[in-house]
């Protein structure tokens, strides 16, 4: 996992109680978490900036939404 080798995250997602308890599951750093509803998408500049402002460049970004399902 990226955090083992040393890096700090930031979660994004909607659910704030789940944010947390993975924050909590992460080996200790500089990681932070926000809620956000992706879908308001006048919202997101602002935060990525507030991020940005709070913990420095960001150096790389992974989208993980919904649910997938495999069929045979």
């Amino acid at each position: 996992m990226i955090v083992d080798m040393g890096a700090d995250v930031v979660l994004l997602a909607r659910d704030a109680v789940r944010l947390e308890a993975t924050l909590k599951s992460l080996p200790p750093g500089r990681h932070a978490f926000h809620a956000i509803d992706l879908t308001h998408y006048d919202e997101i500049e602002p935060l990525i900036s507030a991020c940005v402002g709070e913990n420095g460049k960001l150096d790389g970004f992974v989208h993980a939404a919904g649910i997938e399902m495999t069929k045979s």
